[in-house]
């Protein structure tokens, strides 16, 4: 008997249709059953791969193996008269025509339903995903130094400033593409939730002084590679590196260079090596928001400059620290100098350095009240990179405070999310201009999308609770407020306690207002939340004495005061009044400019 018979008499034949008719089934259904439910795509490549190794071991199996009434046996051991290979052949017959039945019905609703909805999706999808748009994700690191992660971190976000300078590029911000992180990231995924239309993404690692360093860019839509490369060099001409990925990246999205044309794209900030590692580690720390990393960052940035006290970037990064250190953690008025020094220092070194000039303008606005100086340094942030989501944020929240113009404040808060969708600050600077719109509706829909995006996120109160304060619906705020307390550490909420007082329950609005003025005494508490309290349980003389240390610390969220609803009850006191005139005493000038 020849082989090709041995194997059609064995039902070997019809095993391995069998088999590759439900393989290419099942990896049919994955792939287009998968993507509806979230799972990711190396799940299908598994599968795959699972299909294709099990193939022989299928196939030895139905060469040396027979299915009898008695089990599984050998088919040497199994004599002819018992053999009931032609009744297996016919059921597997039966079944191979089901498979390939199944197969047409798929193939089919493939064509006729599935591809139709793929097809509008994709149309809708191309005419609303820019077409020159990418986001940057941070270089996975391959060292077998878990402390080196920060370097993937820095580089990426090196490259992404350097492509937010382009103009006709979209490039999303550090926080809304560092959310996607690891090695097996989805593409499309990436691209339908930051709406971008290319994906940057690859490995660094470090072995002494040198890096390895390989990246690609992906088209979303396609999944088609576009650009990859790898690069060997020496740490110290890192900046040259992100030069080269960064004009390769532009090459390859055909974006015109315009005026950076015949520039390198990332410029030598600093010539110490070392001072540039100290500072990527603190702009790693400083995206944080804990106070001891802010801390740390602090010292990084300094050590920095020591190194080289001309690294412009190293002072803006530490305005940056200083800024987020304040109202949450220390008394503004002891970090708003140093800040502004900074700041200072940084413009004077490069003064096309937007940080800079963003963080400068923060400076003047909220400790010197000097709105139309605070004007010109955030206009000059924009202009300087009208691609930075941090940039058009300052100038929503410099509109808002020092122009008291709310709808100019949420256009910026718009453009600011569009470039960092997922940065849960955009969202809340927005929420203080819807809310002095009148707009809770708004405000509380930003507040959902805080928590989506950052379910952790607290600034003085917790978001929602903050909202349902903004609206006036008491039980639902305090509702709020228990589950976002556990969630926080127990950490007091002056919103609650407003809510609280509103309730009727004024007991525990003091509460809560003692649990303030306790920690007052260990950290810092801001005063106008205490004045918004005694506000709130009428004590208006107590709420004035609070507003006046408020003044004294430099408190940034009383910029705020005209238009949060807390501070109503004392609107008709002429010392509120007096207080609004001290602060905004020179804001028609900026208004006017």
């Amino acid at each position: 008997m020849t082989f090709f018979a041995e194997l059609k008499r064995r039902n070997v034949l019809r095993a391995a249709t069998f088999y590759a008719a439900s393989a290419w089934l099942i990896v049919q259904v994955a792939t287009q059953v998968f993507p509806f439910f979230g799972i990711d795509s190396w799940v299908v490549r598994w599968i795959v791969i699972a299909a294709a190794i099990g193939f022989p071991f299928a196939m030895l199996l139905a060469w040396f193996y027979e299915w009898t009434p008695q089990g599984i046996q050998r088919e040497s051991e199994v004599h002819s008269d018992e053999s009931v290979m032609r009744e297996t052949s016919k059921k597997l017959d039966r079944w191979i025509i089901a498979v390939l039945a199944l197969a047409v019905v798929l193939l089919l609703t493939n064509q006729f339903v599935l591809r139709k909805d793929a097809v509008a999706e994709s149309g809708k999808n191309e005419s609303t995903v820019p077409g020159k748009s990418i986001a940057v994700l941070p270089l996975v690191n391959l060292g077998s130094d878990p402390k080196d992660d920060y370097l993937g971190d820095g580089i990426s976000e090196e490259v992404l400033n350097a492509l937010s300078k382009l103009h006709g590029l979209k490039v999303i911000g550090r926080a809304s593409s560092f959310q996607f992180r690891g090695r097996d990231v989805d593409a499309g995924k990436v691209g339908r939730a930051l709406n971008v239309g290319s994906l940057l993404s690859g490995t660094v690692q470090r072995d002494g002084s040198n890096l390895r360093i390989s990246v690609e860019l992906i088209d979303t839509v396609t999944g088609a590679q576009l650009w990859s490369d790898r690069y060997d060099r020496a740490f110290g001409s890192l900046f040259a590196l992100e030069d080269d990925i960064s004009g390769a990246v532009s090459k390859a999205l055909a974006v015109k260079l315009g005026d950076a044309a015949g520039q390198p794209l990332v410029a030598i900030a600093t010539t110490s090596a070392h001072a540039h590692d100290l500072y990527l580690q603190a702009r790693t720390l400083a995206e944080h928001s804990d106070e001891a990393d802010l801390n740390q960052a602090v010292v990084l940035y300094n050590q920095a400059i020591a190194e080289d006290s001309n690294y412009a970037a190293a002072w803006a990064g530490l305005a940056s620290a200083y800024a987020f250190l304040s109202d949450a953690y220390r008394a503004p008025i002891d970090l708003y100098p140093a800040m502004k020094s900074a700041a200072e220092k940084a413009v004077a070194l490069d003064p096309n350095l937007a940080d800079g000039h963003a963080f400068l303008g923060y400076a003047l606005m909220a400790d010197k009240h000097d709105f139309p100086a605070s004007k010109i340094e955030a206009e000059r942030a924009v202009a300087l990179n009208p691609g930075s989501a941090d940039a058009h944020m300052f100038l929503g929240l410099y509109r808002l405070q020092g122009e008291h113009n709310p709808a100019a404040a949420r256009a910026e808060s718009h453009i600011a999310e569009k470039l960092d969708p997922r940065n849960p600050w955009n969202l809340y600077t927005e929420m203080w201009a819807a809310t002095a719109a009148g707009d809770s509706d708004g405000v509380l829909d930003l507040a959902r999308r805080i928590h989506a995006s950052d379910p952790g996120f607290f600034y003085l109160s917790d978001p929602m609770v903050y909202a349902y304060a903004v609206a006036g619906r008491w039980k639902d705020c305090i509702d709020r407020s228990v589950v976002a307390q556990k969630a926080n550490g127990d950490q007091p909420d002056f919103a609650a306690a407003i809510c609280h007082a509103h309730a009727g329950d004024s007991a525990q609005a003091r509460r809560i207002l003692a649990q303030l003025e306790i920690a007052a005494r260990t950290r810092y508490v801001d005063g106008s939340d205490i004045a918004a309290i005694h506000a709130a349980l009428g004590e208006n003389n107590a709420a004035f004495a609070a507003l006046d240390y408020a003044y004294r610390d430099r408190s940034q969220p009383l910029l705020n005061a005209w238009f949060l609803p807390w501070f109503t009850p004392l609107r008709d006191d002429p010392r509120f009044q007096a207080l609004m005139d001290k602060i905004f005493a020179t804001r028609k000038e900026a208004v006017a400019s």
